[in-house]
């Protein structure tokens, strides 16, 4: 299992969560746009 916290403070908070097969993306409170970039330069993407 792996977590990767992509924000969290005042401005927003989201933890992608993934098990391999399953990934759920935990208080996402950034835009979408914000999310994806994050996503993004991890190496993960939002179907992943």
């Amino acid at each position: 299992m792996s977590v990767c916290v992509l924000a969290s403070g005042s401005k927003g908070n989201a933890i992608y969560v993934s098990d391999g097969a399953t990934s759920l993306l935990v208080d996402a409170g950034l835009s979408a746009r914000e999310i994806g970039r994050r996503l993004d330069s991890r190496g993960l993407t939002a179907a992943s």
